[in-house]
């Protein structure tokens, strides 16, 4: 049976990224980092599962960013986020089922679940308890809205993706103690 996770901002090449997140990121090189991401990644997902990926995937050349994807398990989705200028071209569209830019992730909750790479200030039937998964923010916006939206990228979760049945039900321990919007 296969499963659906998300993740985002794993900027893989992105040499920076090690001295902006040396808490969520404690890799001592990119070699490591991108070694780790990767081991992660096929830790939960597997071949025949499907991943949602919210952006800033890669600060790389298509070369760099098509070795990276060959790695990766799962049927893969892609939401474009602000670094990502690289994932249009073709050869790396090839590993994606689709990319875009937003896309309501269905059949989870009793609402369609938003996904964009940055967090919604208000999004459809947000007021009616519908959850919004977002990336970007790095961990410095965990949550919105009494716990109902949250930041899926890799710096919020140990660098592995998030298991969207796992999230569905932490948002609903939520709900059952603090009340929905």
């Amino acid at each position: 049976m296969s499963e659906t996770f998300i993740t985002s901002d794993q900027h893989f090449c992105h040499k920076n990224i090690l001295k902006y997140q040396p808490t969520t990121r404690p890799f001592s090189s990119l070699e490591e980092m991108h070694s780790e991401l990767i081991a992660r990644h096929n830790d939960v997902v597997g071949p025949k599962d499907e991943i949602y990926m919210l952006g800033d995937f890669a600060f790389a050349n298509k070369h760099q960013v098509i070795e990276i994807l060959d790695q990766l398990n799962g049927k893969k989705y892609f939401i474009f986020g602000n670094h990502d200028k690289i994932m249009h071209n073709e050869q790396i569209r090839k590993h994606f089922l689709w990319m875009k830019t937003y896309h309501e992730l269905r059949g989870f909750s009793k609402a369609p679940i938003p996904l964009f790479h940055y967090p919604i200030f208000s999004w459809n039937r947000m007021h009616y308890g519908a959850y919004h998964f977002y990336g970007h923010t790095h961990g410095q916006v965990p949550y919105l809205y009494n716990g109902l939206a949250c930041d899926i990228g890799v710096d919020t979760n140990d660098c592995y993706p998030y298991n969207v049945t796992d999230l569905i039900n932490k948002f609903r321990e939520i709900e059952r103690t603090m009340g929905t919007l």
